[in-house]
């Protein structure tokens, strides 16, 4: 038996040695507010979750928590990274008003018209801008929605239809910009559209085309007016002690994601998805509308007091708002002017 017991001994110390023995994986825990039913969710943080665990040879694990389940509250997911409660989190920083004001300036009417340029703007200015505001985590990547639409139940080709109509919006700002076009905002979750909008108690949404096929939008709507008005802000953040702890090789994996370039990968995501959306309405006969250059100045001027007060605000408040929106335009303009991925 001691024989024996020698041997077995000897063999697990020569397959270690060897590198034959296998480590535990590491397991890390990651939640979402979306699922996996969204294209958007699968070519972002699936692709995320896939890549990093192939490309580990096995080494690192995810322990999943999406929309539906106990961590996927659309509302708490920069809590609970910072808290420790999940290792990352990907949520929407419109799902939390107020809680990131120099975020929130991103989604002033009629900023940008491509979400991908704005998008890599974005995330560049993080640092100077961002950071103080997101103690506690360390962002993987911040990205924008695709542009954002008016769809409705009625027509609307220009600002006047808009009176009287109660439209779903998805941050404050944007409640703000279509009290000046004379229509009442109203703050709702993307997954309570179609029910709203089926009950009569919405009678449209501002969101992406995405939204069509995502939330099932395209079977209560009509009409569809292409304002091209702002995107969403959405970031995919870890706990930041979690982070420091991972071995430098894990570390470099999760950094690949933390660049212009990918940057762009998961906006263009988003835009991949409005495809669907579009050819939803086109296919049911749906009324496809867009603005005129003229008709968009006309819409801009009318949410241009939007844009001053919420900049004003911020400066009382001491933040730079003004630095911040001008930094960012131009940045956006050079990255129009950049090589676009070729993914």
């Amino acid at each position: 038996m001691f024989k024996t017991l020698f041997m077995t001994a000897s063999i697990f110390a020569l397959t270690t040695g060897l590198g034959i023995a296998q480590e535990k994986p590491l397991t890390l825990t990651i939640s979402a507010f979306s699922t996996s039913s969204s294209g958007n969710h699968r070519l972002t943080i699936d692709r995320f979750v896939k890549e990093i665990e192939e490309d580990s040879d096995g080494k690192v694990k995810f322990e999943t928590y999406f929309g539906g389940t106990a961590y996927g509250n659309p509302q708490r997911q920069f809590d609970q990274a910072q808290r420790g409660l999940v290792d990352i989190a990907h949520g929407m920083f419109g799902y939390t008003p107020g809680r990131f004001p120099m975020a929130d300036l991103i989604e002033l009417p009629f900023l940008y018209e491509d979400s991908v340029a704005a998008s890599r703007a974005f995330w560049l200015s993080y640092d100077k801008y961002l950071r103080n505001s997101m103690p506690g985590v360390r962002p993987i990547a911040i990205w924008l929605t695709s542009m954002q639409q008016l769809h409705t139940r009625k027509p609307v080709a220009k600002i006047d239809d808009l009176a009287g109509l109660k439209i779903r919006a998805g941050g404050s700002i944007m409640v703000d910009t279509l009290g000046n076009f004379n229509g009442e905002g109203v703050l709702t979750p993307a997954p309570a559209i179609y029910e709203m909008m089926e009950k009569g108690v919405l009678d449209g949404a501002v969101g992406a085309w995405g939204m069509l096929k995502a939330f099932n939008v395209g079977e209560v709507s009509s009409d569809h007016l292409e304002l091209n008005i702002t995107a969403a802000p959405l970031f995919l953040l870890m706990n930041e002690a979690k982070y420091n702890a991972l071995p430098d090789d894990v570390k470099a994996l999760i950094d690949r994601y933390s660049t212009p370039e990918n940057i762009a990968r998961f906006a263009e995501a988003f835009v991949k998805s409005d495809a669907a959306g579009y050819e939803i309405a086109k296919g049911a006969g749906h009324a496809i509308n867009e603005l005129s250059e003229a008709d968009r100045a006309t819409w801009k001027a009318r949410a241009q007091p939007v844009i001053d007060a919420n900049i004003a605000a911020l400066e009382a408040k001491g933040f730079p708002a003004k630095a911040f929106v001008a930094d960012f335009e131009a940045e956006y303009q050079r990255q129009l002017a950049a090589p676009k991925s070729a993914n």
